[in-house]
């Protein structure tokens, strides 16, 4: 059954990355090119945390549906 419920930790983090991207914007404004390019770095691994848990879900979500018909076709070629 799939869960439509709102996910806190994305909503936050979504939130937290709009203020990160602001605050990147001030500091190139002002020629502090390094401290904002090492923000946006750190944004993207934060970004890449978040999905990694979504692809894990559609990974076990496709083992199951393929495990099915796997199982009948070696039953078939084995009988």
């Amino acid at each position: 059954m799939r869960n439509d419920r709102e996910n806190l930790i994305v909503k936050l983090s979504l939130e937290f990355a709009l203020d990160i991207i602001c605050y990147t914007e001030l500091l190139e404004s002002q020629k502090r090119y390094v401290i904002a390019r090492q923000l946006l770095n750190q944004l993207h691994q934060l970004g890449q945390m978040l999905e990694k848990p979504k692809m894990l879900k559609i990974k076990q979500i496709l083992f199951i549906k393929l495990k099915s018909p796997l199982k009948k076709s070696m039953k078939l070629n084995i009988g």
